[in-house]
């Protein structure tokens, strides 16, 4: 009856399981630093300012990104929030819209490519992917760009097989649509990442034309009318920032992403192989098949879908590992073309089991093995993080590891007993498991990480919103969010100028910056009180924090 009702309803049964595991971090999470802080800070200085050309950060400008996710952000707000409110859930509607298409997206293309059943599966591997759920929960680019390289991807996808197979695609009478939706995702991704998307896409058609020896079917791409596409495009906002920035943003744009593939910049260096070996954590839950998928594709390499979801994920998969710099969300625009290949192994089952060779078998309990690995990492992240960063793991959590223990075990023992279909399930139903009790419980309950937060509370509690205020040796992107643009990010003798200028300022003061603080107040010859004393954790650089609110004493 569930199969039955998911093949009459997919696209609705898709939309409803993306709600599910996508919603869950939208609210309950703070803004994070600093990538997500700075995103969402620069989109509010974008609605207080009416300026949605330049992108700055305070008074900074931020020239390491185009303006396509800062539009998007702003047109969120807009319509479900407002600047004032400081509302993060309204900042990553659009990353939750990003997971959505791409979903739908993986489905709609590789119903084309492998049937509906496998494109189901795919899509819903996808959907539950462990990497998407964590880029669909915050206020980045990363999500958005994965729906316009799917929308891309497929598009070319269809064109291809269609042409290795001599007809035309079944949806459209013309593939010149297919190639209008072709350009139109290559134009937005690059408003969004720059480069990034287009070299994917490009990678995928070198790829292709290498293993096929044979390019002539790119035709079907017009590639005269769709660079005129991109142009409409992306040509409009780059010529306005141009002449407002004196070119300053492209420079800037440059000098970003250059050191990046040279050197490891911002401590992010990785080496070769980084994501091979992150791969059971980024492709779960879906890992469970990606080594029979492996041997099964290669196998089957030359058929035109399976060769087309090797072109799209392998040499990008390739480029992402050599380069020096790494972060585990930059191989996110290989993943619809993996679970597509994942879910072709688990439709293909009976086949495959019926023709396994050692090798297959040692491939399928080797992922089986990382898999469970995977899962009780997960399990004992629930229970182990509250302890080490909260007020210790309540029933809720345990229960929760406990739940998560029990599904992964149910569903490697279905995988072990070849009940590969009821193992997806069970695969599934343990990803959302562990999404929800990681997002709605366990990270919300890491108050001394939360350091932004309960900053922010203790400045409202004793002043209100509108008092002036700056910050001594504390200078994370949350904490100006949440407070305000206003917010002055200075030194310690900074903040004591800042007090004997500013009657009614208050200030916040790192223990690092306090000496110095204390010292420029007695030359001055101010006095200040201590309102409240606050202790945590700086995520981002890794140390312990202990920060003191003060204000002049009256």
């Amino acid at each position: 009856m569930l199969k039955t009702a998911l093949l009459k309803h997919p696209v609705l049964a898709l939309v409803l399981l993306t709600l599910l595991f996508h919603l869950p971090g939208l609210t309950s999470l703070p803004p994070l630093d600093r990538d997500e802080a700075r995103f969402a800070q620069a989109t509010a200085q974008m609605l207080e300012t009416g300026d949605f050309i330049d992108i700055r950060f305070q008074d900074a400008p931020r020239y390491k990104k185009p303006i396509g996710i800062y539009w998007l952000q702003s047109l969120s707000v807009r319509a479900f929030s407002a600047v004032e409110s400081r509302e993060i859930w309204a900042y990553r509607l659009p990353s939750v819209l990003g997971a959505l298409i791409a979903v739908l997206l993986t489905f709609w293309g590789g119903r084309r490519l492998f049937g509906t059943g496998a494109a189901l599966i795919g899509a819903t591997f996808l959907c539950a992917c462990l990497a998407l759920v964590a880029e669909s929960s915050i206020a980045k680019t990363d999500a958005a760009l994965l729906a316009c390289v799917t929308a891309a991807e497929m598009a070319l996808g269809r064109i291809y097989c269609d042409a290795r197979q001599g007809q035309n695609a079944a949806q459209f009478s013309n593939p010149g649509l297919l190639a209008l939706m072709f350009w139109g995702a290559v134009g937005f991704s690059i408003l969004l990442k720059g480069p990034i998307g287009p070299a994917v896409i490009g990678l995928t058609l070198a790829a292709l034309a290498i293993a096929d020896r044979d390019g002539a079917w790119m035709k079907r791409l017009s590639f005269l009318p769709g660079i005129v596409i991109v142009a409409v495009i992306v040509l409009p906002w780059s010529a306005a920032i141009w002449v407002k920035t004196d070119g300053a943003f492209f420079l800037q744009a440059a000098g970003d992403i250059s050191p990046k593939l040279t050197s490891g910049v911002e401590s992010h260096w990785g080496p070769p192989l980084y994501y091979a070996a992150l791969s059971p954590i980024l492709l779960w839950p879906g890992a469970l098949f990606f080594f029979p998928a492996a041997f099964i594709a290669w196998r089957r390499r030359a058929e035109p879908a399976i060769r087309f979801c090797l072109a799209w994920a392998l040499p990008a998969w390739i480029l992402f590992e050599l380069a020096p710099t790494k972060l585990p969300h930059y191989v996110l625009p290989t993943l619809p073309a993996l679970t597509l290949l994942m879910a072709l192994a688990l439709t293909s089952g009976p086949a495959a089991l019926a023709r396994r060779t050692s090798l297959f078998k040692w491939l399928a309990w080797s992922g089986a093995a990382l898999w469970g690995i995977v899962c009780a990492l997960l399990a004992g992240g629930i229970v182990a993080l509250p302890m080490l960063y909260g007020n210790g793991a309540g029933i809720g959590p345990v229960l929760g590891a406990g739940l998560v223990l029990i599904t992964g075990l149910a569903t490697l023992s279905l995988f072990n007993r070849d009940r590969w279909r009821a193992a997806a399930l069970g695969a599934i139903a343990a990803s959302w498991i562990s999404i929800v009790i990681l997002l709605q419980v366990t990270l919300p309950s890491l108050t001394r990480l939360d350091v932004s937060t309960r900053l922010t509370r203790l400045v409202h509690a004793a002043a209100g919103d509108n008092a002036p205020i700056a910050v001594a040796g504390y200078a994370e992107p949350s904490l100006v969010f949440l407070m305000g643009t206003q917010t002055r990010l200075t030194t310690g003798t900074g903040a004591a100028n800042f007090l004997t200028l500013q009657p009614d300022g208050l200030a916040i003061v790192e223990r690092g910056s306090q000496q110095a603080f204390l010292d420029r107040l007695a030359a001055a010859q101010t006095r200040v009180e201590a309102l409240a004393h606050l202790e945590g954790v700086n995520y981002s650089r890794g140390q312990e924090i202990a920060l003191t609110l003060y204000r002049r004493a009256k």
